[in-house]
């Protein structure tokens, strides 16, 4: 999937973490603090939700980046899609209950369901970017992580696993970096194209377990997907062509785009 490929969300890595380094605490400190001070007009749910994603999951992320290596062989592929699967669904859970009792309405968060037409268009026209990006990275000679290659499907029934947490992505990763994540960042700074740029860069820093290809591909992917959003209104345009992406990339597009 887009999440995998592109990617998506931060990658749960079993117990085999190594410690944390000092500097991702710091900066993980350093980043809550600056989160919350700048986020003052939202209310304290809204705002907490808006540090654990500015700080709390990079660090996450940045502490697991340096163990993911070992996942290879010792975790299953399965394991690894219900794992990343259930966080998907409970981190869209609380960003989504913090934003509903901090006061965005479902029209912030961009669930509406908009005009057939409007709907198509922007799907497929989010669609056809996403792919142009991989089919970019892939004339570039990028060269994937080990850790990529070795998460894609292999057998039907890792396909059909596979296929749900393209469709948890889809779904889960759109309400918090799209629905949730721009527009409390354009209440905080006060503009949507620089809420709209550090959402992206903050989805792509997620996927840095995949490296620097992967972390840029991710940011690049996320402004894709984030203007459908901002343009029409709604989430739906974008969740369905995130869901797409990640399904056409993991299940037919990977040969081809991890061929050396």
């Amino acid at each position: 999937m887009a999440q995998l490929l592109e990617g998506s969300h931060a990658l749960p890595i079993p117990n085999c973490m190594r410690p944390t380094s000092r500097w991702v605490v710091s900066g993980s400190i350093a980043a809550a603090a600056i989160t919350w001070l700048a986020a003052a007009e939202l209310r304290w749910p809204a705002r907490a939700a808006l540090v654990l994603l500015l700080a709390g999951l990079p660090a996450g992320v940045l502490g697991q980046s340096a163990a993911a290596a070992d996942v290879p062989g010792r975790v299953p592929r399965s394991a690894l899609y219900l794992a990343s699967a259930a966080a998907l669904w409970l981190l869209a859970a609380l960003t989504t209950g913090a934003a509903l009792a901090a006061g965005f309405t479902t029209r912030t968060l961009g669930l509406l369901l908009p005009p057939p037409l409007s709907l198509a268009g922007w799907t497929g026209g989010a669609i056809g970017a996403g792919l142009a990006v991989l089919a970019i990275g892939r004339a570039l000679r990028v060269r994937e992580s080990e850790l990529l290659g070795y998460i894609l499907p292999r057998t039907r029934s890792e396909r059909l696993t596979f296929a749900a947490l393209a469709l948890s992505a889809g779904i889960g990763e759109e309400l918090v970096f799209r629905g949730f994540l721009v527009p409390a960042l354009a209440r905080a700074m006060g503009a949507i194209v620089p809420a709209a740029l550090l959402a992206a860069a903050v989805f792509g820093m997620l996927h840095a377990y995949q490296g620097t290809p992967g972390t840029v591909r991710a940011a690049v992917l996320g402004l894709v997907l984030t203007l459908p959003f901002v343009l029409s209104g709604s989430l739906l345009p974008s969740i369905l062509a995130h869901t797409a992406i990640d399904v056409i990339a993991g299940l037919w597009l990977a040969p081809w785009l991890l061929r050396r």
